[in-house]
């Protein structure tokens, strides 16, 4: 931690001239620049600058599939910031479905303009984001602990983390792309199955699809054997007996109706699977914006964060209702399963630690900030409780998770990396 310190201190001296992070540094001096405004500023001081800009439109892929999708307020939220807080200056054409490049695809897309902002999955491609990915197996030390904190702590942490590693930062920057968020946890993990599998004994010999590499060589561990398979496939392949399991997370699983066909959740408490790295990247097109636009798009992803985690909660809710519905069991994997995970995933943290894609701290790092986000999430006060009644005690409707946002918002990371 002494040397996020330093580099925080070096970097919030240097912010007035630099804006610090590699990648906004170089997109704030490429760009036609222009006047800015500080985060939070009053919408008539950011009226009265983008109204001297011409009009612009920006090319989004979000996560969700469609507009109808359970994930789509997402995308939404960010076309909603970026319309309203640049005045109709900027407007955002959404495009569903990663319609113009898919994950593998997306990356190059980004650094070519073809797609302006989106999401992303360098989990996908661990040998070109080995930093990031390493940071993602590291993020298996934090347990799932309750269904609504957990998300939260592990989001929080997942965003802290990120922006305090350059090495991440800077396998994003090196291919041309600007880090809009980089570390986003989303949902944890867990053994969506069409039998119970709650004991080691239980995992031995069964088929499971996979999401990263760690989490195959955590399957081996534990005596199944792993498949790589895109997600899109995961509902067939479980319906017709090829697979055994998943590991998922429940709001895709939900928005697939995987349930129907393998309605048996298995979770830990005292470990978890790492998670699949997700980002907000931007490219080309965003280099070139005025200093106040690249500014507001990014100010967009930090605004939007509680909304991002309220649709990962109502989609967890959900999973529960569907699990129910299919007669499904929701249980907590035993000690024994759960010791295996946990020593699995400590084995290939010290792999990167000695491959040189994780620091050497990073286990004392993550214990940290976790630590942090714990008492932060606990000010918050959000709504709590067992994972296997969620469906009957959480209510979308009333849940508000701007405390969130605001604390994502108040990172020194997110702030000195802010354009500027």
């Amino acid at each position: 931690m002494k040397k996020i310190a330093a580099l925080l201190t070096a970097c919030l001296a240097s912010i007035a001239l630099t804006g610090c992070a590699g990648s906004i540094a170089k997109a704030s001096r490429s760009g036609p620049g222009g006047e800015g405004f500080g985060f939070g500023a009053e919408q008539a001081d950011v009226n009265a600058i983008v109204d001297r800009l011409e009009p612009t439109t920006i090319t989004f892929q979000p996560s969700a599939s469609s507009p109808k999708s359970i994930m789509a307020d997402n995308g939404l939220s960010f076309k909603e910031y970026v319309e309203k807080r640049s005045h109709g200056r900027i407007m955002v054409d959404i495009v569903w479905g990663q319609a113009i490049a898919g994950y593998s695809e997306v990356h190059d897309a980004l650094a070519d303009g073809r797609v302006d902002v989106s999401y992303t999955l360098p989990g996908y491609l661990p040998t070109d984001y080995p930093a990031v990915n390493a940071l993602g197996t590291a993020m298996s030390a934090l347990p799932a602990a309750q269904p609504v904190s957990g998300e939260l702590i592990a989001n929080g942490s997942a965003a802290e983390l990120g922006w305090n590693n350059e090495q991440v930062l800077e396998e994003y920057a090196d291919r041309g792309l600007v880090t809009l968020h980089p570390f986003i946890a989303s949902g944890g993990y867990y053994g969506i199955c069409t039998d119970p599998l709650t004991s080691l004994a239980d995992w031995k010999g069964k088929q499971v699809r996979i999401a990263t590499a760690s989490q195959g060589q955590v399957v081996t561990k534990m005596g199944a054997s792993p498949v790589s398979l895109a997600f899109p496939e995961t509902y067939e392949a479980l319906q017709r007996g090829t697979v055994d399991c998943t590991l998922g997370q429940r709001l895709p699983s939900a928005e697939s109706h995987i349930f129907d066909v393998a309605p048996n959740i298995a979770y830990t408490t005292k470990t978890s699977f790492s998670r699949t790295p997700g980002a907000y990247l931007a490219g080309l097109t965003y280099t070139k914006m005025p200093l106040a636009y690249q500014q507001i798009v990014f100010d967009a992803m930090g605004e939007s964060a509680g909304r991002n985690i309220a649709t990962v909660m109502k989609g967890t809710a959900d999973s529960v209702r569907q699990s129910r519905a299919a007669k499904g069991t929701i249980e907590a994997m035993d000690d024994e399963a759960q010791t295996a995970i946990g020593e699995s995933f400590k084995g290939l943290v010290q792999r990167d630690i000695e491959r040189g894609t994780a620091a050497g701290d990073i286990r004392s790092t993550v214990d940290e900030v976790q630590a942090a986000w714990t008492a932060r999430v606990k000010e918050m006060d959000v709504p709590d409780g067992d994972l296997a009644t969620m469906d009957k005690w959480y209510d979308a409707e009333q849940a508000n998770f701007q405390g969130y946002a605001d604390a994502i918002t108040s990172l020194p990371g997110w702030r000195s990396h802010r354009p500027s």
